[in-house]
């Protein structure tokens, strides 16, 4: 009960519950994994801290879980009759993993991993290491691109018949392509996992999200939109093998066990639902909804909110990064997209990936030892 507590003194206290609850965790040899806190904060006024290790599910979940406590109260209020939707168990979709053919998957992943032995670290990486390390201090930089600028994008995917997550995932590969000098670049993404062929997916409670290699292919020459669309269609065809566990994936490829598949992760987040405020009855109004995922867990993880004004963030790890580099990463990022849609007839080689200072920046202070040779793409001179 922190009904007396003044309000300087509660946002304090609430910030050192939620640190302390963040590095508690959870204990696997002791469920339930998850907890629920009730503060008694005001006249009428309570917050609730709902925590939940990531196993259990991901937002879509959280969601589907919200809608049917929120019905559930709803019928209790008023003693209507609670009918409750069906929803398809989780035993059901690890049954379905269950029947598929380890060997098919490993044929795929196999095919798609061949002759790549390892993440290559961005030129920008102030402590690279093969080895997987813990993010434990991490911030985060977020800017958005235009309304103007967003439509202009959409309308180009829409014309060509590609995704905003491929030009996405597309414009990334090309800055590490940049950032490393190789035209072999790969990074992590994270898939919704939703797509399998079940009726019923979209309202089963659990954990489907999953993260695996992207593996991107840049060849100066080849025609921007063509290369697009290839991209895209490997992304479909991937949609048949995305249950499969990264341990398992990069065990079938020849990236040696000591070292790491990649540095840096995409996360598009393409799931629609709410969890924001809303208002239960005319007794019960729940707003301020907000969520902490922690820890990146990579480097550095690029989150994109697709909306009107498109939201462009990077998580980084701050032993690895420093603010002006992801800065200047995230305006490349910007730069890159904005310019797709004047693209129609360009090749790879001719997209400016910087623009003014920062040319000179990535090209001479960051990588100056690379050749033309060695740097199959780099900024449009």
């Amino acid at each position: 009960d922190w009904n007396d507590c003044p309000e300087e003194e509660l946002e304090h206290r609430m910030e050192l519950f939620r640190d302390e609850d963040r590095v508690k965790g959870f204990d696997f040899e002791c469920p339930p994994l998850m907890r629920l806190d009730l503060f008694h904060v005001g006249p009428g006024t309570y917050r609730l801290h709902w925590s939940f290790h990531h196993v259990l599910m991901e937002g879509w979940s959280a969601a589907l879980v919200q809608a049917e406590v929120q019905q559930r109260y709803r019928c209790a209020f008023t003693k209507e009759p609670l009918e409750l939707a069906e929803h398809r168990p989780y035993r059901d979709y690890i049954t379905w993993i269950q029947e598929q053919d380890p060997k098919v998957a490993e044929a795929y992943w196999r095919n798609v991993l061949k002759g790549y032995e390892g993440a290559t670290h961005l030129c920008v990486d102030q402590a690279p290491s093969d080895l997987h390390v813990p993010v434990d201090q991490f911030d985060g930089q977020v800017l958005t691109v235009s309304r103007e600028k967003t439509a202009a994008l959409k309308a180009f995917g829409k014309r060509h018949e590609v995704t905003l997550n491929t030009l996405v995932q597309g414009a990334w590969g090309l800055m590490l392509s940049a950032y490393t000098g190789q035209a072999d670049a790969v990074f992590g993404s994270v898939v919704s996992g939703r797509s399998v062929p079940m009726n019923g997916v979209e309202s089963i409670v659990g954990l489907f999200v999953n993260l695996l290699p992207t593996r991107v292919k840049v060849v100066p020459d080849q025609a921007l939109v063509g290369w697009l669309q290839d991209f895209q269609k490997s992304q479909v065809e991937q949609r048949a093998f995305e249950h499969v566990g990264l341990a398992e994936v990069k065990a079938w490829s020849d990236i040696p066990a000591a070292k790491t598949m990649f540095e840096t992760v995409v996360v598009f987040q393409n799931w629609t639902g709410d969890l924001t405020s809303t208002r239960w009855n005319d007794e019960l109004t729940v707003e301020e909804v907000r969520g902490h995922h922690g820890s990146p867990g990579s480097p550095a993880a690029v989150v994109v909110i697709p909306a009107d004004e498109l939201v462009l963030g990077i998580s980084y790890d701050l032993n690895r990064y420093t603010a002006a580099d992801v800065e200047t990463m995230l305006s490349c990022l910007r730069s890159l997209l904005e310019s797709l849609s004047e693209s129609e007839t360009w090749k790879l080689r001719d997209l400016p990936l910087l623009k003014g200072d920062n040319h000179q920046l990535v090209v001479e202070g960051w990588n100056p030892s690379a050749s033309e040779e060695a740097t199959p793409l780099v900024v449009a001179e």
